[in-house]
């Protein structure tokens, strides 16, 4: 059976990735982390400005850095958010485990609708990804499926 592990080796600051099953390394070089008022992340994402997106389960909220890293807003009163996806045309794909649902907003955090049902649509929904196609996957952690619209 394949295991695709990866080892990281650390070197100061930069660090290496190899696969288990590869013959090439690549170098990476670190650049500066984003600590401004995080806590707990629990999701990471970009749009294509390279804008962040981060979401805290404890905080109930999603934060967005710019590509330099600092500040620039947040959508707060979400429930317990895990996975969080921004697609080419700016809406952010939230999953949020509390009500039991994806909540889909715009580019001005407005809320645009919620997948399938609305509330109660999934057992636990963890990760969230879109197809240039327009088709959503959204794993459903306790429900043991991934579901597709």
């Amino acid at each position: 059976m394949f295991f695709p592990f990866l080892f990281i080796i650390s070197v100061i600051n930069s660090f290496y990735v190899q696969g288990v099953h590869s013959a090439e390394s690549k170098e990476f070089t670190r650049g500066n982390p984003i600590t401004s008022d995080v806590f707990a992340p629990t999701a990471v994402a970009m749009d294509s400005d390279d804008n962040i997106y981060v979401t805290e389960s404890s905080n109930n909220r999603l934060r967005i850095f710019n590509a330099s890293g600092n500040f620039v807003k947040k959508l707060t009163g979400l429930k317990k958010p895990t996975g969080v996806f921004v697609d080419s045309g700016r809406k952010i794909y939230i999953c949020n485990p509390g009500r039991k649902n994806v909540e889909v907003y715009d580019s001005g955090l407005n809320l645009l609708y919620k997948l399938g049902s609305g509330n109660g649509e999934f057992q636990f929904p963890s990760a969230v990804a879109v197809k240039n196609s327009g088709n959503i996957y959204v794993a459903d952690a306790k429900g043991d499926t991934v579901k597709v619209y």
